[in-house]
């Protein structure tokens, strides 16, 4: 599930691919005894967004989200806390890139701009450091030129 990162229309559909996701997840999860479906806790592994869950279980450990170009993360459920982010961009070409991203609630009461580059090399390893992150549904929406990485980890 990807989120267009155009604000007009980021809300509508950012609402329904909640709904959709929730209506999903709870009727593929095996069913508990309570009759209510059993929650299960992301593993921290995969592809974009790894550890992405719009459902009530926070995400644990380091979520890796890659790409190129514009565009946004699955939701991820953050605790309330500190977090890193930790992000690499480099160039398609030979040519420089524009490279902007926040980390945002789904809610729209938060947003964090990471970065603001232009970016002529391949830049690695770059650290951003988010403190007093509420606890809620987040994504990452990027408005890029270039190819990126972002790695996001709580702090303890």
């Amino acid at each position: 599930m990807r989120l267009p990162v155009f604000p007009a229309v980021r809300c509508l559909t950012l609402a329904l691919a909640v709904i959709g996701a929730l209506v999903v997840t709870a009727c593929a999860l095996p069913m508990a005894s309570t009759g209510q479906p059993a929650a299960v806790a992301p593993t921290g592994s995969g592809p974009a967004a790894s550890g992405a869950s719009p459902g009530p279980a926070a995400s644990t450990g380091p979520i890796t989200v890659e790409g190129t170009g514009a565009d946004s993360s699955d939701p991820i459920t953050l605790t309330a806390g500190t977090y890193v982010v930790v992000w690499s961009a480099s160039p398609p070409s030979t040519t420089a890139c524009l490279h902007k991203a926040a980390l945002e609630s789904t809610n729209e009461e938060y947003l964090h701009e990471l970065m603001n580059e232009r970016i002529t090399k391949p830049v690695k390893g770059q650290r951003v450091v988010i403190k007093d992150v509420p606890a809620g549904i987040y994504y990452f929406d990027i408005n890029s030129e270039c190819a990126w990485q972002f790695v996001l980890t709580r702090q303890p």
